[in-house]
């Protein structure tokens, strides 16, 4: 009997197993859109940086005078 109870539980362990591995092969990343989205990003960055620099030569001028 508890050999019995030991297969089935046995059992049960590599079904889920084998159930885990085949519906997390399934997963799939957008690479397209997280690029995109870098690539959006990116573009934000450099106009807050050529923002930063005409700040910057602002503020060396009003340092200037």
């Amino acid at each position: 009997m508890v050999n019995n109870k030991q297969n089935i539980l046995l059992i049960i362990i590599i079904v889920l197993a084998a159930w885990n591995i085949f519906t997390t092969s399934k997963i799939k990343t957008d690479v397209k859109a997280y690029k995109e989205k870098i690539e959006s990003l990116q573009t934000e960055i450099d106009s807050a940086q050529a923002v930063n620099k005409g700040i910057d030569v602002k503020i060396d001028s009003v340092k200037g005078n």
